[in-house]
């Protein structure tokens, strides 16, 4: 479903104002208003979803509100699968920026990821997929660093102080190549494959949950002292062996750490439970 916000620019004359041009910035229900000498400069604030009205102005002050021919829509298309822990994360980076997405469902069973078209947005033809503005993108963790990069300035999901945003980006490359790579081995095996659990996997799985656990180790964060995407990328991931026989809550540090971001992560029953519990659904199908 596609969900936009609608934003109108009501351009008020010199002459009423005594001042430069106020643009105001409305969602039902009006929360704030917002000024700037520019329309452009007003583009640069809005959420990516967007509808832009023109509102001619009179002079008493009221406006008339009547969409224009020029209005503008802006929109980012996330190709996803619910249950999918990488398109979780970006579900979450998008609700940490108070951004809309507009969800478009992958049939993966019936192969939609393999038609030309998609194809064509992502020749890897892999979920998570962003399209923003025309720019397509694949693989979730450079998906939720553009995202923070470019709609999260002023927010600390990304830091920009290089050796805060290094811890961050090591975070990030942990989860991808280890641990949760080495779930993937562990388990779909058994899932997609009807394979018997391999000790020897189980083991790397335990070896990496006991560094995420040192990482963990006195802090509130995985790296650093407030949120960040590598929190939300690993939690996605940490959240997916509530369907497995892995039992990662025995570490301390992880349990702590993974009840205070289920807690305080912004919007995280409905971008990250949901879809786990879509996944644990799936898990509990295909075991049967």
């Amino acid at each position: 479903m596609r969900s936009l916000q609608l934003i109108y620019v009501a351009p008020v004359s010199e002459e009423s104002s005594g001042g430069p041009l106020p643009f105001h910035h409305l969602q039902p229900p009006p929360t704030r208003s917002i000024s700037s000498p520019s329309a452009l400069s007003l583009l640069h604030q809005l959420p990516p979803s967007a509808i832009i009205y023109s509102i001619p102005a009179r002079k008493d002050g009221k406006a008339m509100v009547t969409p224009t021919e020029s209005s503008i829509i802006m929109t980012i298309d996330l190709y996803y699968v619910p249950g999918s822990a990488p398109c979780r994360s970006v579900l979450l980076t998008a609700k940490a920026l108070n951004l809309n997405l507009n969800l478009k469902l992958v049939d993966l069973h019936h192969g939609e990821h393999l038609k030309p078209e998609y194809l064509k947005l992502n020749p890897q033809h892999t979920v998570p997929t962003l399209v923003d503005d025309g720019f397509s993108l694949w693989e979730s963790r450079a998906i939720i660093t553009y995202l923070a990069n470019k709609y999260g300035k002023s927010s600390s999901l990304y830091p920009e102080e290089p050796k805060a945003r290094a811890v961050v980006d090591q975070r990030l490359y942990f989860d991808m190549g280890t641990l949760y790579q080495r779930f993937a081995d562990y388990f779909y095996p058994q899932l997609f494959g009807g394979e018997s659990a391999d000790p020897k996997k189980l083991e790397k799985i335990e070896d990496a949950l006991k560094l995420l656990d040192g990482f963990l180790d006195g802090q509130k964060y995985v790296a650093g002292s407030n949120l960040t995407v590598a929190d939300l990328s690993l939690v996605a991931s940490v959240s997916s062996f509530e369907a497995t026989d892995v039992d990662f809550k025995k570490y301390s540090n992880i349990k702590r750490w993974y009840e205070h971001i289920k807690a305080t992560a912004p919007g995280y029953q409905e971008a990250n439970e949901k879809g786990l519990d879509a996944f644990k659904a799936l898990v509990k199908s295909m075991k049967k």
